[in-house]
């Protein structure tokens, strides 16, 4: 029971993204119950700040890019406190507004707006609660796929839940 990340180097066209479909396929066979998160890099998004981390929970709460702020911010909100078992709006804003979602009506946030350090920490501190909060009841994995085409944002993120000093059942695979 302990956060691990393993990262898969190589050239390319050498099968790191069949590895990562490879294993996801032994996942699917495994008996017990876990949370399966995924996010893909690609080009286009190195530039955007915490894209990787943006598909990630747009593909596990199922936001698409036709869906509404309005529409988003309500998938964020539920699709949070589903997995945590907590109705925490206040973790999903800070999580919403860090992926770029307009969480800018939200309490939480009205005073802070324009610190851009203080909500870049307090979305940090939640993102790692809420993995906290979701491997309470099960073991997560989380596989990101195309790394090197990863934002800087998403990559410190990562690095923010390799260092914390928690037993968590948690597994990433970039």
């Amino acid at each position: 029971r302990s956060i691990t990340i393993l990262t898969v180097k190589g050239d390319a066209g050498l099968g790191k993204s069949r590895l990562v479909y490879e294993f996801e396929g032994w996942l699917d066979a495994f008996p017990t119950f876990f949370y399966l998160l995924k996010g893909r890099a690609d080009e286009e998004s190195i530039n955007l700040p915490y894209s990787l981390l943006r598909d990630m929970f747009s593909e596990r709460f199922q936001i698409m890019d036709s869906d509404t702020q309005s529409q988003a911010r309500e998938k964020i909100v539920q699709g949070v406190s589903a997995l945590t078992g907590e109705d925490n709006e206040e973790q999903a804003a800070f999580i919403g507004q860090l992926l770029g979602f307009d969480f800018s009506e939200s309490p939480y946030l009205r005073g802070i707006l324009s610190d851009a350090k203080q909500i870049h920490t307090r979305a940090f501190a939640h993102i790692a609660h809420f993995f906290e909060q979701l491997t309470k009841t099960a073991p997560a994995v989380v596989l990101m796929d195309d790394i090197h085409w990863a934002d800087n944002g998403s990559l410190e993120m990562l690095s923010h839940l390799a260092t914390l000093e928690a037993d968590l059942p948690l597994f990433i695979l970039c």
